[in-house]
């Protein structure tokens, strides 16, 4: 977290001096603005051109792994022992082909609120675990009368400071 900026003597500023500290913040905060939007100008052109060099070869290097994986489904004979082999070209290698052992997995067409209510509907509920959540209302209700509990801390609250700076015709003139 930050260190706090320890104001001026605030007693004896005057409320031309503030608005001047206001124009200062809209106009530090224009030139932040600005340069950001110049950044994700830049940012966003070279994304374009990032895209569309990248796409032509992602859709060549897909193809190249769905050509190689058929490959080896179609040959499986030749991959029982050893399961992989390593290829080269002009004997610099290559790469390496084969096959190997898979995890089980498991698609889920349901989020985890979803399958279990499902579950529980169909007769499975053993499968599904209670899920405990605090009840925010209640639990408000006691600390702002007083009561303590862990974890929770209670703010009144009432008049605080704050500012709000308006934007400018000559500083804002970009958009």
């Amino acid at each position: 977290m930050p260190d706090r900026i320890k104001p001026p003597n605030v007693k004896t500023l005057t409320e031309s001096d503030i608005t001047n500290r206001l124009l200062l913040f809209r106009r530090l905060q224009a030139e932040l603005e600005q340069k950001r939007n110049q950044i994700e100008k830049s940012i966003e052109v070279l994304q374009e051109g990032m895209a569309a060099f990248a796409a032509p070869r992602a859709v060549e290097m897909k193809q190249i792994v769905a050509t190689v994986h058929a490959w080896i489904d179609a040959n499986r004979n030749q991959f029982e022992r050893p399961k992989s082999r390593s290829l080269s070209d002009g004997g610099v290698p290559v790469g390496k082909i084969g096959l190997r052992k898979a995890k089980d997995t498991y698609e889920y067409s349901l989020t985890g609120e979803e399958l279990a209510n499902a579950l529980r509907a169909d007769r499975f509920a053993s499968l599904t675990d209670i899920v405990y959540k605090p009840r925010k209302g209640d639990i408000q209700k006691i600390v702002k009368e007083g009561g303590k509990l862990p974890g929770v801390a209670f703010r009144p609250g009432g008049d605080i400071p704050f500012m709000e700076v308006f934007r400018l015709p000559e500083l804002d003139n970009d958009k």
